[in-house]
């Protein structure tokens, strides 16, 4: 079965899989290069991910939610008193 060409001459699907193919020689070059590196920056990355969704994830203790509210509340404070009057009046403050 022959793929269809297009006027550049290749398919969209070949262009993409070559790019692809490319980059993932990039990475394996890069990463055969730079064994250490590599693995450090892949457990900084993965740990970072995982403190953050450990973070957005995990609800506040009941001691901190109304200090966290009243943090909320001093922010939209604050901010309303540099918003342009018509911002603030948008957003009822």
């Amino acid at each position: 079965m022959e793929r269809q060409k297009t006027s550049t001459g290749t398919a969209p699907t070949n262009r993409v899989a070559e790019h692809l193919r490319e980059g993932y020689d990039s990475a394996a070059e890069c990463i055969t290069d730079h064994p250490g590196t590599s693995v450090l920056v892949v457990f900084g990355v993965g740990f970072g991910m995982g403190m953050l969704l450990g973070h957005l994830l995990a609800s506040p203790p009941p001691e901190e939610r109304g200090s966290l509210a009243s943090f909320g509340r001093n922010v939209l404070e604050t901010m309303s008193r540099y918003m342009p009057d018509t911002v603030s009046k948008r957003f009822g403050s």
